[in-house]
């Protein structure tokens, strides 16, 4: 597993939910310091950690533990500026 994937991941999460380290920490109840090592990519954190992160970033654990490195948040940014600023029927082809 390369842990400074899953680690950017995690920190990703944090940042488009604008919480702070701490804040993550005190409700997933890990450690803050950990919390911050596992976002570093320095600390591998236990299967349990993976699927509180998840569970609470409500994210399918499998994007962090997989290859794949645009976020389902991202994909959707990516796909929000490519076709302007608004969503419509019209814009979908509809």
């Amino acid at each position: 597993m390369n842990l400074q994937a899953l680690g950017d991941k995690f920190q990703r999460y944090r940042n488009q939910l604008q919480r702070p380290l701490s804040e993550v920490a005190e409700a997933v109840a890990i450690d803050a310091e950990r919390l911050k090592q596992i976002e570093m990519g320095t600390l591998e954190p236990s299967g349990d950690e993976v699927l509180i992160l998840a569970d609470y970033y409500r994210c399918d654990f499998k994007f962090f533990i997989s290859n794949e490195e645009l976020a389902p948040f991202e994909q959707t940014e990516t796909l929000y500026r490519a076709h302007g600023h608004e969503f419509s029927k019209e814009g979908l082809g509809w």
